[in-house]
């Protein structure tokens, strides 16, 4: 989003990720783990999981200070839940990123504000961010980091930033492997301390294995070849050349995935190509494969490869607001575009994009 993190701050974030997910065997964890160990990376004098309802206009917490937010501060949320900036900000938005309150409003209009004095002012917080990791039409879930004087800063943002959608996936993970099928609405009267649950956003079935044996690789779906239920429209704008047929996915065939990585965009990514693919693979080996269980294999290639998935670095999105996303190639693999203008002009992180799409 910012300035491109260091390879120190990008190793801290993932040593983060890695220590919440391996604490973590149900969606109780998850909570407790979170509101635990982010404080490491990004300090914060209240670190809260907020599970906001949509719908009813109701928060619910988990609170790394237990006693810290109880029933009288919930209700003043509410009281502003739909004005509040953050909550407007991501609340039904699938491109939600992590925003601090001073991104949103300027800091002497939020201090004049109502939310301020009347929610802010009475738990002592001046600062707030918010790192959503989960947005459907009902709930919006995040991480929310508080202090009092000091605001957050870019680097702090974007640290956040780098792991949040590995956040998501995480969370909903822990919550089918805690109780699957738990109703979203019973967020609402979860307790604001660590050992209130985390509510299950997930149809998975209850017999989902163990969190530790699913470090193993596995397939997707569990069918081989996965077969969407209809076919896939994909549209490729490479060189030039648009292509719209259905395809369906080929892969999910239960070996470790080939990557080719490629640009074909003219404006300059300001980095070693060679050095980034080299980067993307230990980010892959040594952090992602712990915790998920799925190796693959990058290589630098000139375009496609057949049989491989790919990962092409393009001039301007041609979607609104996306500064990186993914379909399918051609032979219908996985396919991430990142955006590398779009990105350059919104001041946003390459290698933030680049790693997002990459595990995603």
């Amino acid at each position: 989003m910012g300035a491109m993190l260091s390879h120190a701050a990008i190793e801290r974030s993932l040593h983060a990720l890695h220590a919440i997910g391996d604490g973590c065997v149900q969606s109780d964890d998850f909570a407790r783990r979170g509101v635990a160990c982010l404080p490491r990376l990004v300090a914060s004098e209240l670190t809260t999981l907020s599970v906001c309802n949509l719908d009813t206009g109701h928060r619910a917490v988990v609170s790394d200070q237990p006693g810290a937010i109880g029933g009288r501060e919930l209700a003043l949320f509410d009281r502003y839940f739909h004005a509040h900036p953050l909550v407007r900000e991501h609340g039904r938005n699938p491109r939600a990123v992590t925003r601090r309150i001073d991104d949103l409003v300027p800091p002497a209009a939020f201090r004049e504000s109502a939310l301020y004095n009347d929610y802010y002012r009475a738990i002592r917080i001046d600062h707030a961010m918010a790192v959503p990791i989960h947005v459907d039409r009902r709930l919006l879930v995040s991480f929310v980091f508080n202090r009092r004087g000091r605001g957050f800063d870019d680097a702090e943002r974007d640290a956040l930033e780098l792991i949040r959608p590995h956040l998501g996936n995480l969370y909903r993970l822990c919550a089918a492997l805690g109780r699957a099928g738990w109703a979203p609405a019973q967020a609402s009267s979860a307790r604001s301390s660590p050992s209130a649950r985390v509510p299950c956003t997930s149809t998975c079935s209850a017999s989902t294995r163990s969190w530790a044996s699913r470090r193993a690789p596995r397939r997707w779906h569990g069918r081989t070849p996965y077969q969407p239920p209809s076919a896939v429209r994909a549209s490729f704008k490479i060189e030039g050349v648009r292509k719209t047929r259905p395809v369906f996915g080929a892969f999910d065939q239960g070996q470790i995935p080939d990557i080719a990585v490629f640009s074909q965009a003219t404006t300059p990514l300001g980095l070693d190509l060679d050095k980034l693919v080299a980067a993307l693979q230990k980010f892959v080996t040594d952090y992602v494969v712990p915790v998920w269980g799925t190796p693959a294999r990058l290589a630098r290639t000139t375009g496609f490869k057949k049989g491989a998935w790919a990962l092409v670095f393009l001039d301007t999105a041609d979607q609104a607001n996306a500064h990186a996303y993914h379909e399918l190639t051609p032979d219908g693999f996985p396919l991430s575009k990142v955006f590398v203008k779009t990105i350059a002009e919104a001041g946003a992180s390459l290698t933030v994009a680049a790693s997002h799409e990459l595990v995603e």
